[in-house]
């Protein structure tokens, strides 16, 4: 007879170990910061930034950006967007460009392969206008094929369709300081010198006697071919080139003081800008060709938020394209309160809240005011600070973080402004973007610089989901009448346009595109983890979309029980849903998908959990989202494939911490559903020599008022009743 434990059992177990894992990785006993991997485009431009402002490396540093470089490599000796995923020529250059100014050999085997790559694919005449544009800064591309960025475009009125707030916040950050580095077009020095024509590069051409290679066809092609935006912006960027840029024009010197004001107010007081490595990289070398010495405060406090970005252990040196600090605590946060084994006064976890609050966008930065000037601030953002661009997305889980683990503080300040200030974002068409407000003007995308089509930030089915998961979860909680009315007839309406705009953006199989998480998986994770508070409402439509969706997931579901989709699902649709081996990431958001509509003993969810439970292990201390930080006792999930989406079919990451506290949703949320042994155990107790943290300023425990903001001395005081998590999610 099998003694084997039941599936409940197992999954407790599993917790366990997860939470485990979960405290060993805590940073400073407060928060949670895991790697964010990407294409090895941020590393070499940060070797191009270095390049530029002539600060050379040791050999031991140059040794450990060669070392990762090489390990990032294709077997084809190309270099990828995403493991799993076909050569990009503009990685590839970016990359092979910077192993040469490191030093490596032109006859190491992989110098020979990455050449012959671009060579047999002709990879130089297909290179992204970045790529282009940073070649053109050290003479490998001609300035004159490089799209016209007129400074000219700081003085549109914010009432023009054209200017730079209907930019998204990234395109903008990004934008801006680009448009001084085309006003000055430097050709900074390389190995062999400064050229205007450098040929430092000419052996990944074809031809390099003829580097003159068009961004776009000409006018004449494109009439009858391309629609009239197009061939607007196109002939409007000729003009500018005919007469050089407007370099000459007079009033020039005040549009470069203008931009210098702009990026000199928007740098944090961190010394980040955009909390995106291209704000950090394009703002420094604009200041300096704006005469900013290198020890000046803004380039100094820039150069160490810069380095902030550095990530170096034994697989070498390289650069994050941006860090997630509030985005993992938050995420976690929701974990810990879904898994159902921590006490609300567990020290790390009070600790955590303090980390949160005190980290709430509360000052008057913030471009989303220029079309939102009178709603309140409250949001919070991705990275660890970035005032000037938070994000509703993560607001929401801060949210839902805050309410899953004290549910009575949804009447406190800081969730008050946070569900006023998400509610106040939200689009006329009824959805959410990410960061903006009505950014959704997508003709934008038909500039010559917008080849990655990622100049707007219109509503997305990921985020909208998110939202309306918030708003129900506001709604539902059985503390919410203790929100003022006003508050929750906003959240009431709000939460009906987020799900019209839901109903009417599901995909033709049923599922929903994912912008910020790959991909249909990631969307109908999001979309489905919010509808089911609204399910009970008589809606037909609601429960036929409801329906269509839960179809579509269980069917996408791979023989091992988990479920894995690959990048490519963003060029192919009919990729959805598949393409990889199964991940434990996307396997989570799949459980999350089904919880609130089948029984926890649906074979879909079973397979699942059990693939999950089956999976996890002990993960090295030379594991990449260990770095080194963590013991040997708790248990995670590896995962290979990146989860987590920048721009479609531009640029994918993988937040490392991904395939951990999603797991732990799934399973937390899965043991709700089980009412199984465990449910309501709090086993914190018997985890293994964890140490306490030391208790960062005052924790008052046990009082009804919830958390709030005590500014005796300009510092927060966490007030949180001691009380059970809110059951009221499956």
């Amino acid at each position: 007879m099998s003694t084997r434990e039941s599936l409940p059992v197992r999954t407790v177990k599993a917790l366990k170990e997860a939470v485990q894992y979960a405290y060993e990785c805590q940073v400073d006993g407060d928060h949670w910061l895991g790697e964010t991997l990407s294409n090895p485009i941020f590393t070499a431009e940060y070797l191009f930034l270095r390049q530029a402002l002539k600060l050379d490396f040791t050999q031991d540093e140059k040794d450990a950006f060669i070392h990762w470089f090489l390990l990032q490599q294709n077997e084809d000796g190309s270099y990828g967007l995403a493991p799993a995923y076909p050569g990009d020529p503009s990685t590839t250059t970016e990359s092979y460009l910077s192993l040469k100014m490191l030093g490596c050999p032109a006859d190491k085997p992989e110098m020979v392969r990455a050449r012959e790559y671009m060579l047999r694919t002709d990879g130089m005449k297909n290179l992204r206008i970045f790529t282009r544009f940073f070649l053109a800064t050290f003479g490998l591309w001609p300035w004159g094929y490089i799209p016209q960025l007129p400074l000219e475009l700081m003085l549109a009125p914010k009432s023009s369709p054209i200017n730079i707030y209907t930019l998204s916040s990234w395109a903008r950050a990004t934008s801006i300081p680009l448009l001084i580095v085309r006003h000055h077009q430097p050709i900074y020095p390389l190995p062999n010198g400064a050229h205007k024509d450098n040929d430092y590069l000419d052996e990944l051409w074809n031809n390099p006697s003829n580097k003159k290679i068009p961004y776009v066809s000409s006018l004449w092609q494109m009439i009858g071919k391309e629609d009239l935006i197009t061939i607007a912006f196109t002939a409007a960027d000729k003009v500018c080139s005919i007469f050089g840029g407007f370099r000459k024009f007079p009033g020039r010197r005040y549009l470069c003081r203008l931009v210098v004001d702009w990026l000199v107010m928007h740098q944090e007081s961190s010394g980040d800008w955009g909390g995106y490595w291209p704000p950090q990289h394009g703002t420094i070398l604009a200041l300096i060709l704006e005469g900013f010495p290198l020890n000046h405060p803004v380039i100094r406090s820039g150069m160490e938020a810069v380095e902030r970005y550095g990530m170096h252990d034994k697989n070498g040196r390289r650069y994050q394209a941006t860090t997630c600090a509030i985005w993992d605590t938050a995420i976690m946060t929701v974990a810990l309160g879904d898994c159902g084994l921590i006490r609300p006064d567990n020290v790390r976890l009070t600790n955590t809240v303090k980390w949160l609050l005190e980290r709430q966008c509360r000052g008057t930065e913030g471009d989303w005011r220029i079309y939102r000037p009178e709603l309140p601030t409250g949001g919070w953002a991705f990275q660890n600070v970035d005032n000037w661009y938070p994000d509703v997305d993560d607001t929401a889980i801060v949210i839902l973080g805050l309410l899953k683990n004290y549910p009575t503080s949804i009447n406190s300040e800081h969730i008050t402004l946070g569900i006023n200030w998400i509610v106040g974002m939200q689009n006329s068409d009824g959805g959410w973007a990410a960061f903006d407000w009505n950014n959704d003007k997508l003709f934008l995308n038909k500039m010559p610089f917008g080849d990655m089509e990622s100049l707007c930030d219109p509503a997305s089915a990921d985020v909208t989901g998110r939202l309306v998961e918030c708003l129900g979860h506001v709604l539902c909680s059985p503390h919410a009448h203790t929100v003022d009315r006003e508050v929750l007839r906003k959240v009431e309406v709000a939460a009906k346009r987020g799900l019209k705009w839901l109903l009417d953006n599901q995909e033709p199989f049923g599922a929903w595109w994912g912008r910020w998480g790959v991909n249909y998986v990631y969307g109908t994770s999001n979309v489905l983890s919010g509808l089911h508070y609204f399910m009970h409402k008589g809606d037909e439509q609601l429960d036929h979309a409801i329906s269509r969706a839960v179809g579509w997931v269980k069917s996408v579901q791979i023989e091992d029980g988990g479920w894995g989709e690959g990048v490519q699902s963003y060029d192919d649709p009919a990729m959805a849903g598949k393409g990889i081996p199964s991940t434990a990431t996307q396997t989570a958001w799949s459980i999350m998908s089904l919880i609130p509509y089948v029984p926890a003993t649906d074979p879909a969810v079973t397979k699942g959990v059990e693939f999950l439970v089956r999976f996890q292990t002990l993960l090295g201390s030379d594991h990449a989202y260990d770095r080194g930080k963590t013991g040997q006792k708790g248990k995670s999930w590896p995962e290979v494939y990146y989860t987590g989406t920048g721009f479609p079919g531009c640029l994918y990451l993988q937040y490392t911490l991904n395939p951990h506290f999603w797991p732990m949703i799934a399973l937390g949320r899965y043991l709700r559903k089980a009412k199984g042994v465990g449910l309501t155990g709090l086993f914190e107790d018997e985890l293994e020599d964890m140490a306490e943290p030391v208790v960062q300023g005052t924790l008052v425990r046990e009082k009804a008022a919830g958390f709030g903001v005590i500014d005796a001395k300009g510092g927060i005081t966490v007030e949180i009743e001691s009380q059970t998590s809110d059951s009221s999610d499956v």
